[in-house]
């Protein structure tokens, strides 16, 4: 198990781990919300714990570790807990004290929410805590969870709870794009080239994609948009065209009843946010009720945060093409038939 983000890698803990999470756990200040203090034999407990849940759920609290050294900072990740009588997903996460206030416990929960809506059934992820711990419901707040109640109960005297659904997770207006969007569109692919080219990956130019591609796949009714906060979070385009360079790919599906995705690009504003994920699982759903059999696309071979998304999402390689701009993998992947 891996989940990987800007500036941090989760994995699953090991007793190798001990020294670095007993430095976060046994913190009175970080602990301070806990009915007790964690002890040597409760910091290994709580490790094995851990490792007890990958085997059982596949999952667990995973180790937190920065990508820039390498070293464990502390954990987050998903476990089942008791509810207020109910065993519920919940999303916890413990940072040590000189990385806090850096955005990494908020940046591993973005990272454990989105892995969880993608690969569990759980309609609903929640996070608990003791009503005083204000940091902690600051923090599943501000990866869209709201608050759902408080209860009494005899470890936290009153404990806060937070939740967020997978239809809210999920909640971005897709549409079809109209001429009004073409300038919004226009500026947020320029936005995104910026980008990319701050990143030294050098994909699109003032060549491709134009203004004038847009305007076409307008008009052929292809062109969609995601909108959040009334803002155009991400544009894509789906259709049946193919480069001549898909005729070579040993495609899985060799039949008629494909889309292909074209031009997916997210709003740099709303850029590690999840957004191109939850794109892809929008357009999978929508193209499983359309009985569509399967999924094609191009990736840039030096685009490191595209390759790993398609990869995740599930999209395997059937090809390769040489174009004007360097080498891209063809991909696909084959949807299964809605469940009615």
């Amino acid at each position: 198990m891996l989940i990987e983000t800007e500036r941090l890698f989760l994995r699953e803990m090991t007793m190798a781990d001990y020294d670095a999470l007993y430095a976060v756990l046994s913190d009175p200040d970080i602990m301070q919300h806990y009915p007790y203090t964690f002890d040597e034999e409760r910091v290994r407990s709580w490790i094995e714990r851990n490792i007890n849940r990958y085997k059982e759920n596949g999952f667990g609290l995973w180790a937190v570790c920065l990508k820039s050294t390498r070293e464990m900072i502390g954990d987050c990740g998903l476990t089942l807990q008791n509810i207020e009588g109910q065993m519920l997903p919940e999303i916890g996460y413990h940072i040590r004290k000189d990385c806090q206030r850096k955005g990494y416990a908020k940046e591993a929960a973005i990272a454990v929410r989105d892995w969880a809506f993608s690969n569990t059934e759980y309609p609903a992820l929640y996070s608990y805590c003791k009503y005083t711990n204000v940091p902690s419901f600051k923090t599943a707040e501000s990866i869209g969870m709201h608050f759902e109640k408080e209860y009494p109960d005899e470890a936290n005297e009153i404990t806060h709870v937070s939740c967020i659904t997978k239809t809210e997770w999920k909640k971005m207006n897709f549409r079809k794009a109209t001429q009004d969007d073409i300038d919004e569109i226009c500026q947020l692919v320029k936005n995104a080239i910026d980008v990319m080219e701050q990143n030294d990956i050098h994909q699109w130019d003032e060549i491709y994609p134009t203004k004038e591609d847009f305007i076409n796949d307008l008009n052929s009714g292809n062109l969609f948009v995601g909108i959040m906060d009334n803002e155009i979070a991400v544009v894509f385009v789906l259709n049946k065209w193919q480069d001549e360079a898909y005729f070579s790919a040993e495609w899985t599906y060799s039949g008629e009843n494909f889309c292909v995705i074209h031009r997916l690009c997210v709003n740099p504003k709303f850029q590690k946010q999840g957004i191109a994920k939850k794109t892809l699982i929008c357009i999978e759903e929508k193209l499983q009720k359309e009985c569509v059999k399967s999924i094609r696309l191009d990736v840039f071979t030096e685009n490191p945060y595209a390759l790993r998304l398609y990869e995740k999402a599930g999209y395997h390689k059937t090809g390769t093409a040489d174009w004007r701009k360097g080498k891209f993998l063809l991909m696909e992947k084959l949807l299964t038939p809605p469940v009615h």
